[in-house]
């Protein structure tokens, strides 16, 4: 049975384990902090106020959150773990030469935030933040380390803000008839984009940037541009755009799959067979069954930001 306590601001910790009780608990990769939504179906139990605390398998979720309905004598809580703050306070910086770990360090620390472990990056970044969430700061300088080390970084809240590459830890296998419950799959050619052309000021191409093999599966779907004039290198060709695959899998409750983890997959009826990497996780727990879905990736990705300005572009203003 799992165990949930509801946390008191007089730190008086109550176990409503017993309480008939439905929730979830969800994390993605560019929802900063993991989301616990808990509904209550006890009209005798409404003692609950913003701020306090659920605790669920020993992390702490603030309370941000509560609707109460009185017809259906439920209650429903919307809470997140400590990494809403790095969302919920903004603030300003300039950093020289500071390292990814350096930044997240000095944050934390002015912020009152528990440290647990970060991956350190040793490139160092120079970067002008204002009024930008800290969660922004962290992510854009881990996205700007990501760029010179080729890691995918992701951060979590375990006992204390935990950063590390992700996707590098042995996945957990899932196969039909074993504990998938179902899979499934799509691909969407809408949004491909095979062919980038660039035109001068006098609307004349100049240069074109295309893959041979998929004008020649699906046909020529194109963007164009206009070329800078201020002799700035254009990363045109970041520009191309493949299938969008997307892969969701359910299968019997297990906490251990996370976002930023990976997944073996065997399922005959769709024919995935593989390694997938997990973009967003749910965990639903009603009636004493435990279900997991997942959303799933076929490469490694990150939460990329680029909050900030380089201090060159800065000075060019002036």
């Amino acid at each position: 049975m799992i165990k949930i306590y509801h946390v008191k601001r007089d730190g008086n910790k109550i176990d409503i384990s017993n309480l008939r009780i439905k929730m979830s608990l969800n994390s993605g990769l560019s929802e900063v902090a993991r989301t616990l939504e808990l509904t209550l179906y006890c009209r005798e139990y409404r003692e609950v106020f913003l701020g306090e605390i659920i605790e669920f398998n020993g992390i702490e979720y603030h309370i941000f959150k509560k609707d109460m309905d009185s017809e259906g004598g439920q209650m429903n809580l919307t809470c997140f773990d400590k990494l809403i703050y790095l969302k919920k306070n903004q603030a300003s910086y300039n950093f020289k030469n500071q390292t990814p770990e350096g930044i997240t360090n000095k944050i934390c620390s002015e912020f009152n935030i528990k440290i647990g472990g970060i991956e350190s990056t040793g490139v160092s970044i120079t970067r002008k933040f204002r009024n930008v969430d800290l969660y922004g700061i962290i992510q854009t300088a881990y996205t700007m380390a990501s760029e010179k080390t080729g890691k995918k970084y992701y951060m979590t809240y375990n006992n204390g803000l935990t950063i590390k590459e992700a996707f590098v830890e042995n996945g957990v296998e899932l196969k039909e008839g074993l504990n998938i419950i179902k899979v499934s799959h799509s691909e969407d050619l809408q949004n491909m984009i095979n062919a980038v052309i660039v035109y001068n000021e006098n609307q004349e191409k100049v240069q074109e940037i295309k893959n041979d093999s998929w004008i020649s599966l699906y046909g020529k779907l194109s963007l164009s541009f206009e070329k800078t004039k201020d002799g700035e290198q254009e990363d045109y060709k970041s520009n191309l755009k493949d299938i969008e695959k997307t892969l969701n899998a359910e299968c019997v409750g297990d906490l251990s799959l996370t976002t930023g983890k990976c997944v073996h997959i065997t399922e005959k009826d769709t024919n995935i067979k593989g390694l997938f990497y997990i973009k967003s996780d749910t965990h639903t727990f009603e009636n004493s069954t435990h279900t997991t879905s997942l959303e799933l990736s076929f490469e490694k990705i990150m939460d990329e930001q680029s909050s900030g300005e380089e201090e060159s572009k800065e000075n060019n203003k002036k």
